[in-house]
């Protein structure tokens, strides 16, 4: 088998290098042989059966049905029983990069990362989504805009409300990612605003390919777009119509 890690643009525009490095060495963790082969196994289990899901949702047929009836029986008693084990994984690969980047940067990334998530739902995401129900073509600089979104700094009081809300924020089953509190302590690290960074992961690494990268992720993502964006805009459209009619 062959193992792909995905990194998005905007993540690498939202963090420093120090803090790329972290998310690197924690993703890279759960391939390690520092962990056991049950815990591998366990881990790689749990994508597998969620992009299953994906597949066969996408599909029709009797065959795909049956498929879809054994999976929707059998995959919650897998993910209770594997829960714990897949918790403990994501505590491994913390401590994996603590070891190689420092506690205190990965302790910064985990709240740049809370942070960054909440205004690219809160900003880019309600943005896109409202502009859909309007245009009927997609934005042509998807990952653009939100690697910008991404970029910019927080204004302080905002970014303190956001760092408290998340660390108030308690672990659930829905995810085995611990809460951020919880990935703290564990690892030792300070909670606390990170320093907006002069240069991001993606300008040190990417350095002069990175226009013409992003460029291309922007007219595949603009591709990808356009049937969501036209059921949007669609739905949109007929709601419009009937108000019309009821008015």
């Amino acid at each position: 088998p062959k193992n792909y890690l995905v990194l998005g643009l905007p993540l690498m525009r939202a963090l420093s290098a120090d803090q790329f490095q972290s998310v690197l060495a924690h993703e890279l963790a759960h391939l390690s042989r520092r962990q056991s082969r049950i815990d591998r196994s366990v881990h790689f289990k749990r994508i597998g059966w969620s992009r299953l899901l994906e597949q066969l949702e996408s599909r029709r047929g009797w065959g795909i049905l049956l498929l879809l009836r054994f999976y929707r029986s059998y995959a919650p008693f897998f993910g209770a029983y594997s829960f714990v084990l897949a918790r403990a994984h994501e505590y491994e690969a913390d401590k994996a990069a603590a070891d190689l980047s420092g506690k205190q940067v990965v302790g910064d990334t985990l709240a740049v990362l809370a942070m960054k998530s909440r205004v690219i739902d809160d900003r880019f995401w309600h943005g896109m989504w409202k502009a859909a129900a309007v245009s009927p073509e997609p934005d042509s600089h998807i990952c653009s805009s939100m690697g910008d979104v991404a970029a910019a700094p927080l204004a302080a009081e905002e970014a303190k409300l956001w760092l408290e809300d998340a660390l108030e924020s308690p672990s659930t089953c829905e995810d085995v990612h611990p809460s951020i509190s919880e990935h703290l302590k564990a690892i030792g690290a300070e909670a606390r605003l990170p320093v907006q960074p002069p240069t991001s992961a993606a300008e040190e690494l990417l350095r002069d390919s990175l226009p013409a990268l992003s460029s291309a992720i922007d007219r595949e993502l603009t591709q990808a777009f356009r049937p969501s964006w036209a059921a949007r805009f669609k739905a949109a459209e007929e709601a419009r119509s009937r108000l019309a009619e009821w008015d």
